[in-house]
């Protein structure tokens, strides 16, 4: 049981950390998780569960509508989309040439 409690706190920190460097969401729902785990593991459950509710319910409602592009996110697009060929150097003039 101790094993179980041990790694579930990994996990969830391990998922608050990647949430916050992915900049995906709004950090400062990520930091509502925090206080909501915090305020749960200090014994008060239900307070702990609602604010944690709300922290992922802001994370579903930014996820579900696209989410705020980030920094590297216009790049990102064009080499996805093959716009940025040019960068990855296959565009003309650039690479083996038949």
């Amino acid at each position: 049981m101790l094993l179980f409690f041990v790694l579930g706190f990994g996990g969830l920190l391990a998922t608050l950390v990647s949430l916050w460097r992915s900049r995906a969401v709004p950090r400062v729902a990520v930091l509502i998780l925090l206080i909501g785990f915090a305020i749960d593991i200090a014994g008060r459950g239900t307070e702990g569960h609602l604010i944690t509710f709300v922290g992922a319910t802001w994370i579903a409602i930014t996820i579900l509508r696209g989410g705020k592009p980030g920094p590297n996110r216009c790049c990102s697009v064009a080499v996805m989309t093959g716009l940025g060929l040019g960068l990855l150097g296959f565009g003309p003039g650039r690479g083996p040439q038949p």
